[in-house]
């Protein structure tokens, strides 16, 4: 059976408006990591005093910024068929990331978490200009490498070259319909394996996301007692999917914690692998915590039915 309509660019454009505009209606989980990050030195010795020392405390333990942001989820095929379809797709997505890890820097250092020398700024800023002014010299006179038309050059902050990465900078995202996936949190990067994201690392566009996922566990105290705090941030959350490799009951005082949406929309599942490569979330075991709450009471009350039976005989 062919999947090729051919005449399709002979129907009226309102029609073909409407097509592509149901193409663009689709939910995805979009998979967002961090590529590299780096380790910033001279942190300020003190701490501000209007902030919490435990939230200060934590921040220096994780004082890391990425250096480039980037998704696993492919580019949504109206964004790439053609001009007419990405004009159309282009109301719906939105191309996230791209300055991400400047604006994150930015607000780093304007609440004292990161400090360098102007010299090492200017100094990093020379660097990238001379090598983007380098990259379009050979460009024009057609000296680039296979390797080189590839990829992109990474220059991190301080303007040591990193590596050669894929071009992957730009993550197209609906903010209205798309989960926004961030994985495990830094520790994989920690232990050489790959990297998550914080919540922090999504800080620019926090209030824009909808839809969020990741990977936690409530037996984690660093999530528990300060990472989850910093969910405030989202101030336009509907729906919030943790998951966790922490049995259930492990959840049972998760109503009592700050959530920025409901708890109905609070989602929790029991198995680390619910989603694939492409971002499908499959069917699996979880509950919102209303639920949760209902179900632990009542295999509790079972509990102690059972035990007061024991008791009385």
């Amino acid at each position: 059976m062919a999947t090729t309509f051919h005449p399709f660019p002979l129907l009226p454009y309102e029609l073909r408006a409407q097509i592509w505009e149901l193409a663009s209606a689709s939910p995805r989980t979009v998979q967002v990591r961090v590529r590299h990050r780096k380790k910033y030195p001279n942190l300020p010795a003190t701490y501000p005093v209007d902030r919490p020392y435990s939230d200060y405390c934590y921040k220096k333990q994780s004082a890391t910024v990425p250096q480039l942001i980037t998704g696993l989820t492919p580019v949504p095929a109206v964004m790439q068929t053609c001009h007419e379809s990405r004009a159309i797709g282009s109301k719906f997505y939105s191309r996230a990331c791209a300055e991400l890890v400047p604006e994150l820097i930015s607000a780093r250092r304007e609440r004292g978490e990161l400090e360098e020398s102007k010299r090492q700024r200017n100094q990093a800023k020379r660097l990238i200009r001379q090598e983007k002014e380098e990259r379009e010299r050979r460009a024009a006179g057609g000296l680039l490498t296979a390797e080189e038309e590839e990829h992109g050059r990474l220059v991190d902050l301080y303007g040591e070259l990193v590596e050669y990465v894929p071009e992957e900078r730009y993550i197209y995202i609906n903010w209205e319909r798309d989960v926004v996936s961030i994985g495990r949190c830094n520790e994989r990067w920690m232990m050489g394996g790959e990297a998550g994201m914080e919540l922090e690392d999504i800080e620019p566009v926090a209030h824009l996301v909808r839809k969020l996922m990741y990977e936690r566990e409530y037996s984690d105290e660093m999530y528990v007692r300060f990472e989850i705090q910093e969910l405030k941030m989202f101030t336009r959350l509907e729906e919030l999917h943790i998951v966790t490799r922490d049995e259930f009951p492990h959840w049972q005082w998760a109503s009592s914690e700050f959530w920025p949406c409901d708890e109905e929309n609070v989602w929790v599942y029991e198995d680390a692998d619910v989603y694939d490569d492409y971002g499908k979330l499959y069917e699996t075991r979880g509950w919102n915590l209303v639920q949760l709450d209902q179900m632990l009471e009542y295999h509790g009350s079972e509990g102690d039915e059972a035990e007061e039976e024991g008791e009385s005989l």
